[in-house]
Parts: structure tokens; sequence; C-alpha cells
């Protein structure tokens, strides 16, 4: 399997994180990947082949989802199989920035896979012909940044909850809400209202998922101990991190680390 990061530049650079392309081995029959929780949005564009089946922790059962599609900030882990010819083009967007990007609030819809052709039916059918005749990743990211720019709108986001969001990921989901509340110069009410309003989630929900996926890139390392990633992501203790991860993958870090996946959409390893 083939994976690719790519950070945006130009007029998307402050809006989109990165894009990342994943491509399956042809000689393989069918690809099996994991979705972890992770402390971000996405839009997801396939090419290729279009036969893309889910499963999720309240229901084992594969189900057929959407080919081109907004994932909301995704709080259970996920498995996804598509066919060997499958290709996936993700637009991983910056916390508060999908809201430029679409007619409603994520908090409307939390941890939900949404059909863009319900909302942008004939955009999406165009981009669809145009990403099956592109033959190169910087072609598909051409035609994906055409679109993304043709549905912008531009959205207002306070200051202050930019500069939160700073403080969060510097601090890995370390710090306390009412000492970032403190910094902002908000009261603790006021800046939950305001982060929810711009991110969809809680500031406390969100410092979570920092924090988690800070350890499963640690433990992705391989070169420490269980207890010392826990206690170095701000986890009490072992027993809190392990209590953390199963409440998130349904699993524990042990079994995790036994059955660990090379990729996970939303938020590669390697980024």
């Amino acid at each position: 399997m083939r994976h690719h990061l790519i950070k945006p530049k130009g007029a998307l650079k402050r809006y989109v994180d990165y894009y990342f392309i994943f491509e399956n081995d042809a000689k393989l029959a069918t690809t099996c990947v994991d979705v972890f929780p992770s402390p971000g949005t996405s839009m997801i564009f396939t090419f290729g082949s279009n036969d893309i089946r889910f499963s999720s922790e309240k229901d084992k059962s594969l189900q057929r989802c959407a080919d081109f599609a907004i994932d909301t900030f995704v709080l259970h882990k996920r498995k996804f199989v598509g066919p060997k010819d499958l290709g996936i083009l993700i637009v991983c967007f910056k916390p508060w920035a999908i809201h430029n990007f679409i007619p409603f609030h994520i908090k409307e819809a939390p941890n939900q896979r949404i059909d863009l052709k319900d909302i942008y039916p004939l955009q999406i059918d165009q981009l669809e012909e145009q990403l099956s005749g592109a033959t190169s990743d910087s072609e598909r990211i051409v035609v994906t940044e055409t679109f993304l720019l043709s549905i912008f709108k531009e959205k207002h986001i306070d200051a202050k909850i930019l500069k939160a969001h700073s403080i969060i990921k510097q601090s890995i989901g370390m710090m306390p809400v009412h000492d970032i509340a403190k910094k902002i110069d908000l009261s603790e009410k006021q800046f939950n209202r305001k982060f929810i309003e711009s991110t969809g989630i809680s500031p406390k929900l969100y410092s979570r998922l920092e924090r988690f996926y800070y350890a499963v890139m640690k433990m992705k390392q391989n070169d420490q101990s269980l207890t010392s990633i826990a206690l170095d992501a701000g986890y009490f203790d072992q027993s809190h991190f392990i209590h953390e991860f199963r409440s998130f993958t349904n699993t524990t870090p042990k079994a995790y680390l036994n059955n660990q996946k090379d990729i996970f959409f939303g938020h590669p390893l390697n980024a």
C-alpha cells in the first residue's frame, strides 16, 4: 500500500492541516484500515474503485459507506475495508476550519460520516469524474482544491479561541480547561461555549483527543514502556491510560500493539 502526506500551499494553507493520499497495492485482494479517534475533522474523496465498507464498535457488520464524505470528530474506532484498486484522498482540516466548507454546524452531527453528495451533488459529480481521470497526486490535489475553493465561505473565529487551540496542541491536551480560560481572559463558561461554537466539541473532549493521539504516536515508535508513555502523555498512571484507550477504541494498548496497522485515516502517525 502507498501513502503520502502533503502539506497545503496557497489560499487553503490557513484552513487545511494536510492532505493524506492512500492507495492500495493492486496485488492485495482487499485492504483493511482502522480509523482511530483524532483531534480533527476531514473530507474523504475516493478514486479507483468505490466499494468501501465499514464497521463500528457498536455494529460489527460491514456496511456500505459514502465514497465522498465528511467525517466529523471520530470518537470511537472504526474499521474500513476496500477493494484492491482503492484510492483515497483525505483533506484534514484545522480543528476549527471545517465550518468554512459546510452549510451546517458539526456539533449537530457528532461522530458521523456525512455523504457529500447530499450537500453538493453537482460539484461532487464533477469532482468524481475529474479524480478518476487524474494520473498523479498533484493533479488530484489541484482538482480537490478547486472544489474546496468553490464551496468556501469565510467564517469568523475568535482570536482567543485560536490561541486556545494553540495552547491545547502545545500542551498535548494536558493543561486544565480552567487554566486555559484564564490564559485567554475568559470565564470557564464563556470559554466552553465559544470553543464548542467554533469547533463542535468541548475543550475538555478536544484535549482528551490530543492526549490520546499523542500516546498512540508514542506507542507507534515502540521505544518506551506503556507506563512511561502513560506518564509522558499526562495520564495519572498506566491504569488511567488503559481506561482512556479502551473508551476510545474498545481494546487495550497491549492488544493494539499486537495487531497494529500502519495507517490511520484522519491523523496519520507520521504527521
